[in-house]
């Protein structure tokens, strides 16, 4: 399934949902040389959520690196072709990983259901 990962989020109102960094301790948003809030795209949130480690959680080393590879492969090619397994594996981490809003937009979009 061929995904165009660059894609920017939306809320339901139909706004960009903004991105944010952390810096020390405290969430802020990301901004452009001029100030500008930038939108989080589908590519930014998924990869997100797969380098994202849950409390509690434990996965091998081998599960680890896979995540990591498939993150690295949406930054560096943002329009190739993912498989199956791939887009289930997102839908789960996006939903272990964001509110229930993101996460239906999200799902939305890797379902082709738009």
């Amino acid at each position: 399934m061929k995904i165009d990962w660059t894609q920017e989020l939306h809320d339901i109102e139909g706004e960009p949902i903004p991105d944010t960094k952390l810096v020390g301790n405290r969430v802020t948003l990301k901004t452009d040389e001029e100030g500008n809030v930038i939108a989080l795209t589908l590519g930014r949130a998924c990869i997100n959520a797969l380098l994202t480690e849950l409390q509690n959680e434990n996965q091998t080393g081998a599960q680890k690196f896979d995540r990591f590879k498939l993150a690295m492969q949406i930054a560096n090619e943002p329009k190739k072709d993912v498989t199956a397994e791939d887009i289930s594996l997102i839908k789960e981490r996006v939903g272990n990983n964001y509110v229930a809003y993101v996460v239906g937009t999200i799902w939305t979009i890797l379902e082709g259901s738009d």
